[in-house]
């Protein structure tokens, strides 16, 4: 499935760029519009942290827009590929129904897995942190960081097998997650 996917993308690299474009330079737009260019740069990131100045209503739009711009990509995506729907030129088509059922349906896995492993991910990380401070080698560095990689594979063989059912709803046929689950399974 992953390299299916990959050859699909750089076989319809043209196609992947139209139908990314608008909403990529979007997203670039307002986030300079709405000032928050200082997240592209981690040490600015870091200083407006340490001070306390995170703009969280204007974080919190960008988010929402910049969700929005990712479901808008990924319904013209999966009809394009799946459904050989003609990409548009220069703007790419917006679903509204489907872009809807995407981002919702994005959310809902999104805090189906995450809320569960946030608790064993929040204590990993305390004992990363705790060890991490005693460990001045870079070999004990790498082999402490291993403690993330079971975890982390985890999650993301969860949400790549609960997300296959994601491009139906881009097609407007909505599925439930299960039957995506119970498809890949080995």
């Amino acid at each position: 499935l992953f390299w299916h996917s990959l050859w699909q993308l750089f076989g319809n690299l043209p196609a992947a760029l139209m139908i990314s474009a608008l909403p990529a330079a979007l997203m670039v737009g307002l986030l300079y519009a709405l000032n928050l260019e200082f997240l592209l740069a981690p040490e600015n990131l870091n200083r407006a942290l340490a001070r306390g100045l995170l703009p969280c209503g204007r974080l919190a739009v960008f988010v929402f827009a910049a969700q929005a711009a990712f479901c808008w990509i990924a319904v013209g995506w999966h009809r394009f590929v799946l459904m050989e729907e003609p990409h548009g030129r220069g703007i790419p088509p917006f679903h509204l129904a489907p872009s809807l059922r995407y981002c919702l349906a994005a959310l809902l896995l999104s805090l189906l897995v995450l809320l569960p492993l946030s608790v064993p991910i929040g204590i990993l990380s305390g004992i990363y942190a705790a060890i991490s401070k005693h460990i001045s080698s870079v070999p004990g560095a790498l082999i402490l960081s291993l403690i993330f990689i079971v975890p982390s594979l985890l999650l993301q063989t969860i949400m790549l097998r609960a997300g296959v059912y994601l491009p139906g709803l881009a097609l407007g046929r909505p599925e439930r997650m299960s039957l995506g689950w119970n498809a890949t399974r080995l």
